[in-house]
């Protein structure tokens, strides 16, 4: 409309444009549909692609950790290339990650895998505080760059994927397994369990079957 009110006025049609002070309408996607978990073979692809990309041995070794941080922890790319030493936390064999997300401020307190928690310390990084940022440049400048390691990665295992489906494989892997929405929402460090709803409702497998069990109680 804004665009034929525009052509009439060009055209001398009309004496005044009555569409020129109206907003664009924003469409907003649907959030549900844009979430897309890594497959596990792709998941297995991403792996296997990272030692057969031109990257140094140094950060081939940071990228595999990050990557494997973000799937077992839940954390973004941003959370994860930030996340300091003492915020990795061991307890005899057992490795937790207490964090705050950059986002929201909200807290995360989420057990990784033991062999994670090893190939984290295991990371050559040059910087006493940091696992992934250097010290070399910004908070933002260290998350590009990451971001870049990461796209030269799925290039190389034929994976159209982004940082952010190993938060959403995160997710799904806990919903599929039967875990409590209200739980995987702490993981996620979201502010509300209503958000996780909105992204992974359909996912929710637990309450999927509570759901089912009631219906079908009703019946009899």
């Amino acid at each position: 409309m804004k665009s034929f009110f525009k052509f009439c006025y060009d055209a001398g049609i009309i004496p005044s444009n009555p569409a020129s002070q109206l907003s664009s309408i924003q469409v907003k996607a649907d959030e549900a549909n844009n979430v897309r978990p890594f497959e596990p073979k792709e998941y297995k692809a991403i792996l296997a692609a990272i030692a057969k990309t031109e990257l140094q041995p140094r950060n081939k070794a940071r990228t595999k950790a990050c990557i494997q941080l973000q799937r077992w922890s839940g954390l973004s790319i941003v959370d994860a290339v930030c996340l300091s030493k003492d915020e990795l936390q061991q307890t005899g064999k057992a490795f937790r990650v207490r964090t705050q997300r950059r986002k929201t401020g909200t807290h995360i307190n989420n057990v990784i895998p033991s062999w994670l928690g090893k190939e984290l310390l295991k990371v050559k990084n040059g910087n006493p505080t940091y696992f992934f940022i250097s010290g070399e440049a910004t908070t933002k400048g260290a998350v590009s760059t990451v971001d870049k390691m990461y796209r030269q990665v799925f290039k190389k295992a034929g994976v159209d994927g982004t940082s952010h489906l190993f938060r959403h494989t995160f997710s799904v892997e806990l919903l599929k397994a039967g875990v409590d929405i209200r739980k995987v929402s702490r993981a996620l460090g979201h502010s509300s369990v209503t958000i996780t709803e909105r992204y992974y409702a359909k996912w929710n497998k637990a309450q999927q079957d509570i759901l089912d069990g009631d219906l079908t109680r009703a019946w009899k």
